[in-house]
C-alpha cells in the first residue's frame, strides 16, 4: 500500500507541474523539474533506508528526467491500518496464474492471446486509464477474450487514476509507467504471484 500511494503521488506531481508548455521560450530550461515530497507511510524504517530511497529516486530520474527527493514519516493510528484500494471478492475462488499489463493496444492484446492460447495461463489483465476514451476499448477486448477462451481465461482489473479539478498542467506523463508497473505488482501480490508480464514491441 505504501508503494501504491507513492506511485500515485509521483503521478500527480508529474501531471500537476508544467515542463514549460508546447513552445518553451527558455530552450528547455523548465523540462527538468525538482520535486520534494513529504508523505506518511506505514513502514517508515523501510522507506528511509538509503538503499531503498536512493534506488527509488534514481529510478524516477531515469524514467522522468526529474529529480524526486522523498522525506518519509510514520503513519499513525487507523490511517495506517486498513486502507483498501482493491475490492477483491473473497468468495471468488478464481486464481490468476499470470498478471499481464493490459493497455488495450495491439502489443498487450497479442501478449494476452499468446499467454492464454499457447500457454494456457489464467490472466489478470491490469489496466490503468486516466481518460474515458481508452476504457471502453479495454473492456471490449476483455469481453472478446472471455468469449473466445471462456470465463475462467481472464479477469479484467481496470484502475482509474487521474487529476481532477483542473489541476492537470503537464501531458507528457513520463512517470506513468511507474504507476502502471506498481499496479501490476500489487495485483500480483494479491494473487500470491511474483511475476508480471509486459508485452511491448521495441521501436
Amino acid at each position: 500500500m505504501d508503494l501504491l500511494e507513492i506511485a500515485a503521488v509521483v503521478y500527480d506531481a508529474d501531471a500537476a507541474v508544467s515542463r514549460g508548455g508546447k513552445a518553451d521560450q527558455h530552450m528547455g530550461a523548465k523540462w527538468h523539474r525538482r520535486f520534494k515530497i513529504e508523505m506518511p507511510v506505514r513502514d517508515s524504517a523501510f522507506w528511509k533506508g538509503s538503499d531503498v530511497s536512493g534506488s527509488l529516486e534514481e529510478m524516477l530520474m531515469f524514467l522522468s528526467s526529474d529529480r524526486f527527493v522523498f522525506h518519509f514519516t510514520q503513519k499513525e493510528g487507523d490511517e495506517a491500518e486498513r486502507t483498501r484500494f482493491f475490492d477483491f471478492d473473497e468468495e471468488n475462488a478464481w486464481q490468476a496464474t499470470r498478471v499481464l499489463m493490459f493497455s488495450g493496444g495491439l502489443d498487450s492484446l497479442a501478449g494476452a492471446l499468446e499467454e492464454v492460447a499457447e500457454h494456457g495461463q489464467r490472466l489478470a489483465l491490469v489496466s490503468h486509464f486516466s481518460a474515458s476514451k481508452i476504457a471502453p476499448v479495454q473492456r471490449e477486448l476483455d469481453k472478446a477474450l472471455v468469449s473466445k477462451f471462456g470465463p475462467d481465461s481472464c479477469r479484467h482489473i481496470p484502475v482509474q487514476v487521474q487529476m481532477t479539478g483542473g489541476l492537470l498542467k503537464e501531458g507528457t506523463h513520463r512517470a506513468r509507467s511507474f504507476l502502471f508497473a506498481v499496479l501490476g505488482a500489487v495485483t500480483a501480490q494479491a494473487f500470491g504471484l511474483t511475476r508480471v508480464s509486459f508485452h511491448e514491441t521495441a521501436s
